[in-house]
């Protein structure tokens, strides 16, 4: 049957102090199909207990399929029953998980999962799946609830005359002291986070697992290093093993520790990351002891320098209606003056040119392609700004306007061009930083216009 096992709660609980209460709750279901003497009954039933045999004498096929969900829920109480107060954060707890099948007749087809993910170990006969994980959780209050786990064992046992088929299971959750978690030497690291209509610089902390989800800038746009160590918790013992794996670089590292002494730590050299990629770490340590294993996961997502960028406004250039005592941006390339009481035409022949520069400034910083690609970039995705391109406009025409009586008339060209404005996130090896204002300016194709105004 399965064994449920305080570990060093039942210290804590001799003591007359709080403890954690384990309970487990169980959905147990047995599938089973024999053949006995050329008649073929199956059926499904609540497994009595944790260990099932079925056939025997005159079975040509016995077949049981063994399911079992069990749910641990932690509870922080007292000797009597009531709930205990101040929790302990986090909390290490060891699950042990055990399935078995096995059978005696001519074949037999046997399948066996812990619901751990430990591998099938071939027996003589059958299979068997089991293995001790350590996890922890982080917070939680009083009442912890550790995610189901599924065991399922299958035993298809076939003969010409005898045919016996067994199944069985157990499942322990406990409380240990072992555990470890994963920090890099860009800790602590910040994500974004808007809050009322203002981005917010939000702290990455570790999940409820102890595993952390992280932020950086990406090795396009700026830091291109990250060191990762281990933390264990508990006593492990000599000769204890780690191993590292690492997802971008195809990286790993193995060796042995305890005794006092800490794993051995990964480093690692980021050259192509981009904007939406992740670096998965993942650390496995073993205890020979018992067997217990114990995984943490780092994952490390990447940024551009410059993300969430949003034009705010746009102000267009030249300003319209130029006049002779107001015309920012306009160039006088002509003008006639009308002295008599008719009106009279002035025809004016214009030959310019104007060059512009496209330009852009994110924070405090001028940007240019070799300076900051990163926003260099943005602003030629974005706005179709090529920061330090220049622009050269021409004009070449006759004009003819009509002068007033008693009026001068003022001939215009201005180049045609916009200024625009807006924010953006901005993000370094600690990931989000803040939220900067950048502007630009952009120049509508190399296109000079031209005005005219009678003062």
């Amino acid at each position: 049957m399965a064994v449920l096992t305080l570990g060093a709660a039942t210290v804590a609980r001799a003591q007359g102090g709080p403890y954690w209460k384990i309970s487990n709750t169980y959905v147990k279901a047995l599938a089973w199909s024999t053949t006995r003497y050329g008649v073929t009954h199956t059926g499904t039933n609540t497994l009595p207990n944790s260990d099932v045999q079925m056939g025997g004498s005159g079975y040509t096929n016995v077949k049981l399929v063994e399911t079992i969900q069990v749910t641990p829920t932690l509870s922080w109480v007292n000797a009597d029953g009531s709930p205990g107060v101040n929790p302990p954060s986090p909390v290490y707890v060891a699950e042990h998980g055990y399935s078995f099948a096995s059978g005696i007749g001519a074949t037999l087809a046997a399948t066996a999962d812990d619901g751990l993910s430990d591998t099938e170990v071939a027996q003589n006969p059958g299979e068997l799946s089991e293995g001790i994980h350590l996890i922890q959780r982080q917070g939680g209050g009083g009442t912890i609830t550790l995610p189901a786990i599924t065991v399922t064992t299958t035993a298809d046992v076939s003969d010409t005359g005898y045919a016996l088929a067994e199944v069985s299971w157990s499942f322990s959750v406990y409380i240990d002291t072992r555990g470890v978690t994963i920090s890099s030497t860009n800790d602590p690291t910040y994500h974004r986070v808007v809050v009322n209509g203002a981005p917010t610089r939000v702290m990455d902390l570790r999940n409820a697992d102890g595993s952390l989800d992280c932020n950086m800038v990406d090795s396009q746009d700026g830091f291109q290093y990250d060191n990762y160590f281990a933390n264990p918790w508990g006593a492990w013992h000599t000769n204890s093993t780690y191993a590292w794996t690492e997802s971008t670089n195809g990286d790993n590292a193995d060796g042995t520790f305890g005794g006092g002494a800490n794993p051995g730590g990964i480093d690692e050299t980021y050259v192509d990351t981009t904007k939406g990629g992740e670096d998965q770490i993942i650390l496995a340590l073993v205890d020979p002891s018992d067997g217990a294993q114990c995984k943490n996961n780092y994952m490390m997502h990447f940024h551009d320098k410059y993300e969430d960028w949003v034009k705010t406004s746009q102000v267009d250039y030249p300003a319209p209606n130029p006049t002779n005592t107001n015309h920012p941006g306009w160039t006088i390339v002509g003008e006639s003056t009308n002295n008599t009481s008719l009106t009279q035409t002035y025809t004016v022949t214009i030959s310019q040119s104007a060059t512009m520069t496209e330009s852009g400034t994110v924070g405090t910083e001028f940007v240019t392609q070799i300076g900051d690609p990163a926003a260099y970039l943005q602003f030629k995705i974005n706005d179709s700004i090529t920061c330090g391109s220049q622009i050269t406009a021409s004009l070449t025409q006759s004009i003819s306007v009509s002068v007033e009586p008693y009026a001068t008339v003022y001939v215009f060209t201005a180049p045609i061009y916009s200024d625009l404005y807006g924010t953006c996130s901005l993000w370094d090896a600690h990931g989000y930083n803040s939220d900067v204002a950048w502007s630009g300016v952009f120049c509508a194709g190399g296109v000079l216009q031209e005005a005219s105004s009678n003062d």
